[in-house]
């Protein structure tokens, strides 16, 4: 897989979570008026607080991620459709009063990248430092991640895989009980450690290690997605890996060439 094979399949990966996302938020007539989340910020004008305008911006949002699907990688009109949805992405952060977590900003920071590569479409060198950047930001987060779950107590001794698992947002009949038990809790921390540890890692190691590690995180976001609602995040988080792998075989022809 080439650079520019990885960046047009992490844009395809990427549009689908913009698609869906978007068409999420049509379900959400219910949340607007008086006394609603929407409504909550509506004096001081920082707010949506009408269904309908949202659904208009939202429905635009969905049509552009979805005409990238159709637009040729080196077409001029790329660079314009992913400058226009960085635009609507940032308003959308400045005008929804809730959300906005690491999923969204995962793909505020993807669109960017692939609007800078698409300014030069047909450079491989561009091409390649995009697909280096976008996998060192999910390896920086895997890390990152990963040391928290280590030495943070709250991890360590399994409270906050129990309020995880119980709360209301992001809780899971099958999470709940599986962290009910001190067994179930460390099981569940050691596979995080060992994922998130784990992938960065294989980077430098052969292709037979690096595949099983890469299988297993995109496991892991889909489970996420299931279990913890995590559905923008899961695809955001997908749309990085056709860049792992091009990742790995610049790293290892480095290796091999020492």
């Amino acid at each position: 897989m080439t650079a520019l094979d990885a960046l047009a399949w992490g844009q395809t990966i990427l549009v689908m979570g913009i698609v869906l996302s978007s068409l999420e938020y049509l379900a959400l007539k219910r949340w607007f008026g008086a006394g609603k989340i929407f409504r909550a910020m509506a004096p001081s004008g920082t707010g949506v607080n009408s269904f309908y305008a949202l659904a208009l911006v939202m429905a635009t949002r969905a049509l552009a991620a979805g005409l990238l699907c159709f637009t040729p990688m080196d077409h001029m009109l790329r660079s314009g459709i992913l400058l226009f949805l960085v635009v609507m992405t940032l308003w959308l952060f400045h005008r929804i009063p809730f959300g906005q977590e690491g999923g969204d900003q995962l793909t505020l920071m993807a669109l960017v990248l692939l609007f800078i590569q698409s300014l030069d479409s047909q450079n491989l060198m561009v091409a390649q430092a995009c697909c280096l950047f976008w996998s060192g930001q999910l390896v920086l987060a895997y890390l990152k991640t990963g040391w928290i779950k280590f030495a943070y107590s709250g991890w360590r001794d399994g409270t906050l895989l129990q309020l995880l698992g119980s709360s209301e947002l992001y809780g899971h009949p099958f999470l709940h009980k599986m962290v009910q038990t001190q067994k179930g809790q460390k099981g569940a921390r050691a596979v995080l450690l060992f994922i998130e540890w784990g992938l960065p890692l294989s980077l430098l190691l052969p292709p037979s290690v690096f595949y099983v590690f890469f299988t297993l995180a995109l496991l892991f976001h889909f489970a996420n997605a299931v279990f913890l609602g995590l559905g923008g995040f899961f695809w955001a988080m997908a749309a990085v890996f056709p860049s792992l792998i091009v990742t790995h075989g610049l790293i290892q022809r480095v290796l091999q060439s020492h």
